[in-house]
């Protein structure tokens, strides 16, 4: 019997997979299919960063843990594609996130949709009462289970602007996946710098995700 599949959370058509890749105890299908509309899986080499859809993802620990040492790390865009996959390992005690996506499009008059879901259940944006909800930043919620990866996706699908632009059919795209573990068996010169960076990250400070706890794939 095969191993069993976890459909992706997108809302957009996914080609089904002859392989399917194992992380830890969940099994994820690999997407191939780009949505309607979509001519390409490669960014344009003369975009500008100011003309991403999805240029950061901001992934912070939620304020009710009152950990310590909270963390908050960046996902940067892909300079090269428009399907942007990260892994990151974080302490187990924080299996409670804030997902911040910053999506620019939202600031203007262009038609867009943004999902975001974690292990395939699609989140809703949270309003949060004592702060003031800022405008292309929305903040999103999620809880991770412990001692697997957990898999957070966050998709922006913008239109043209215009009636003739809306004719056309065309549309852009951008996602990035967060594969995201709780390995608490950090050992040597690793453990170190975890123990660095959360350091550095509890003082305030942001680092670029090409720094902290990841590699591409």
């Amino acid at each position: 019997m095969p191993p069993p599949t976890r459909a992706s959370g997108s809302p957009l058509p996914q080609a089904a997979a002859q392989q399917q890749p194992q992380y830890n105890n969940h099994y994820y299908a690999p997407s191939f299919n780009l949505p309607a509309g979509v001519e390409s899986r490669f960014r344009p080499a003369d975009q500008s960063p100011n003309d991403y859809l999805l240029p950061k993802i901001t992934i912070a620990s939620h304020p009710q843990l009152n950990l310590p040492k909270p963390l908050t790390f960046a996902l940067p865009a892909s300079k090269k594609l428009l399907h942007n996959s990260v892994t990151v390992t974080l302490p187990s005690a924080q299996n409670f996130v804030q997902i911040i996506p910053s999506v620019p499009v939202a600031k203007t008059n262009r038609p867009y949709r943004l999902f975001v879901t974690v292990n395939g259940v699609r989140m809703v944006s949270v309003v949060q009462p004592e702060k003031e909800r800022e405008k292309g930043r929305p903040v999103f919620e999620g809880r991770l289970e412990r001692g697997v990866t957990n898999r957070i996706e966050v998709e922006v699908l913008a239109g043209t602007e215009g009636e003739e632009g809306a004719k056309s059919g065309k549309v852009e795209w951008e996602k990035v996946t967060a594969f995201v573990g709780d390995r608490e068996d950090v050992t040597g010169r690793a453990k170190s710098m975890v123990e660095e960076q959360v350091n550095f990250l509890a003082e305030g400070g942001e680092v670029d995700a090409g720094q902290i706890l990841f590699n591409r794939i």
